[in-house]
C-alpha cells in the first residue's frame, strides 16, 4: 500500500480539511469516530491508518499559528493537530516567523507519520496562500521537508478572488510563489469567489464556507478517488504530475467537477457527454478565468461512477467533431481519461443532486496566466505605494525580497506570454 500524508495549514486549511476527512469517511464508510460501518476497501488504507483498536484514523496533520480555530473531526490523535498562541495577522512574514517556533514540531510529527506507512508515496497540502499563516507556515513546511525530495507533493491551494483581492493577499500570494515553484510538484487552484459564483448560477444558493469547502471536497475526492478505490490514470499521486505538468514552470492547475446541480435538473445530466459538457464549461471552472479562447497544455477527465468505455468514446467524438477542447500544438497526447466505477456520495443534506455519474476536469491551462496577471497587477499597485510594506519588514522580510519574488512571477507571466504568442504564430502559418 502506497500511502498519503495530507497536512492542512492556517484556518482555511483546516476548515477544508474538515469537510474533506469528511467526505472521505462518508465514501469509505467510516463513522466519526473512525469505526467502520462495513467492509472497507483495501485501498483506504493510503489515507487512513488503522488503531490496535480497529479505529480508521486520518493519514494527517492540521497546523495553525491561531489558537482559537476548532475542528470537528474527532478520529484524531491529539499530536494530530499542532497550534500556537498567536495568529499571524496576514502577514507572510510573520508566518514564517511565528511558524520557525513550531517548525521542528511539525517535521517531528511528520517523521513519526511517515515511519508508519510502508510506502508513502507522497503529501497532500491544503491552504489558502492569501493568508499569513496559509502562505507564511505553509511555505515554510514545504521548504523544510529535504528529506522527503523524493516524494511526491500536490498544494491544494485557495488563491485570492477576482473582485476581492486586498494588496496584502497579493503580496502573500506571490511572496509564496518562490516555494511553490521549488518545492511542490503542482498546484491546484481553487477560489471562493468563482466557487460562490458557481453555487448562486447553478444551486441558486447564496454560498457560504461550508458549501465552499464541501465543493472542493468533492473535487479532491474525484482527484484521489483511483488511489482510494482503484481505477485507472491517477493510480498514485505521480499520475497527476506525469499528466499534467508538460513543464516545471507552468504547474498551477485549474479544476471543475460536474454536475453540481439542483436535484430537479438531474434528467439534464442522464449522459456521459453532457456531464462531461458541464465540466469543460468555463463558467463551471473553480477558479476565476476565462477558458474559451484558452488553450490546454494537457487535460485530464476524470469519471466516476456508472460509467462505460462505450458512453466515453461517444463523449470523445462529440470533442473531437465540435473541437470544444482546444489544445497547444505541441500537446503530445491530448487528453486522458480515468474511470473510477465507485457510486458517488454525498454529505447529510447536501445542496447538490445525488447523481450516479460524476466528472472532474482537472488541466494545465493557459488560462491560469489571467490569474497570475491579476495578482501580480494587484501586487503591483501596492507595492508602488509601499503600502503595508512596513508590517512585512518589521518581522524579518527585507523591502528586497519584494522585488525578487515579483521578478520570479514576471519569468511565469512571460512562460505563459511565449505558449501564447507560439500558439498564435503557428495559427497563422496555417491560414
Amino acid at each position: 500500500m502506497r500511502e498519503v500524508i495530507s497536512v492542512h495549514v492556517g484556518q482555511a486549511g483546516i476548515n477544508l480539511g474538515d469537510s474533506i476527512w469528511e467526505l472521505f469517511c462518508i465514501e469509505h464508510d467510516i463513522n466519526p469516530d473512525g469505526r467502520a460501518t462495513s467492509d472497507v476497501s483495501d485501498g483506504a488504507n493510503s489515507f487512513f491508518s488503522q488503531s490496535p483498536s480497529n479505529q480508521y484514523i486520518p493519514r494527517t496533520l492540521f497546523v495553525d499559528l491561531d489558537p482559537s480555530t476548532r475542528l470537528t473531526l474527532s478520529n484524531l490523535n491529539s499530536t494530530q493537530i499542532i497550534q500556537s498562541e498567536q495568529n499571524a495577522s496576514n502577514i507572510f512574514a510573520r508566518g514564517i516567523k511565528l511558524g520557525s517556533n513550531l517548525i521542528e514540531e511539525v517535521l517531528d510529527n511528520v517523521r513519526k507519520q511517515a515511519e508508519n506507512c510502508s510506502d508513502l508515496q507522497g503529501f497532500m497540502f491544503y491552504r489558502s496562500v492569501c493568508g499569513g499563516t496559509g502562505s507564511g507556515l505553509g511555505s515554510l513546511i514545504l521548504e523544510q521537508l529535504t528529506e522527503y525530495s523524493k516524494k511526491v507533493k500536490i498544494d491544494v491551494d485557495i488563491f485570492p478572488s477576482k473582485h476581492q483581492t486586498s494588496t496584502v493577499e497579493a503580496y502573500n500570494t506571490v511572496l509564496s510563489y518562490k516555494y511553490m515553484r521549488e518545492h511542490s510538484d503542482c498546484v491546484v487552484a481553487f477560489d471562493n469567489e468563482a466557487i460562490a459564483d458557481i453555487c448562486y448560477r447553478n444551486l441558486g444558493i447564496k454560498a457560504r464556507h461550508q458549501n465552499i469547502n464541501r465543493m472542493i471536497a468533492h473535487a479532491v475526492s474525484s482527484l484521489t478517488a483511483s488511489i482510494r478505490f482503484g481505477g485507472s490514470l491517477i493510480e498514485d499521486l505521480q499520475a497527476i504530475n506525469d499528466n499534467l505538468v508538460p513543464y516545471n514552470n507552468t504547474k498551477t492547475l485549474i479544476g471543475s467537477y460536474s454536475p453540481f446541480i439542483k436535484q430537479r435538473q438531474m434528467e439534464q445530466f442522464k449522459s456521459v457527454t453532457s456531464v462531461s459538457d458541464f465540466a469543460l464549461e468555463s463558467a463551471n471552472v473553480m477558479i476565476s478565468c476565462n477558458t474559451v479562447y484558452a488553450k490546454y497544455m494537457a487535460l485530464s477527465l476524470l469519471f466516476g461512477g456508472d460509467v462505460v468505455p462505450k458512453d466515453i468514446g461517444a463523449a470523445c467524438y462529440h470533442w473531437k467533431t465540435y473541437r470544444t477542447i482546444d489544445f497547444v500544438d505541441w500537446c503530445p497526447t491530448g487528453f486522458k481519461i480515468g474511470v473510477n466505477t465507485q457510486k458517488p456520495k454525498y454529505f447529510p443534506n447536501s445542496d447538490i443532486a445525488t447523481v450516479s455519474r460524476t466528472c472532474f476536469m482537472l488541466a494545465n491551462n493557459t488560462a491560469m496566466s489571467q490569474v497570475w496577471n491579476r495578482i501580480g497587477t494587484q501586487f503591483d499597485l501596492g507595492f508602488r505605494e509601499r503600502a503595508f510594506v512596513h508590517s512585512f519588514v518589521q518581522n524579518g522580510m527585507e523591502e528586497g525580497e519584494f522585488n525578487s519574488a515579483r521578478e520570479d512571477l514576471d519569468v511565469l507571466e512571460a512562460d505563459y506570454d511565449e505558449i501564447m504568442e507560439e500558439c498564435y504564430n503557428d495559427g497563422e502559418d496555417n491560414e
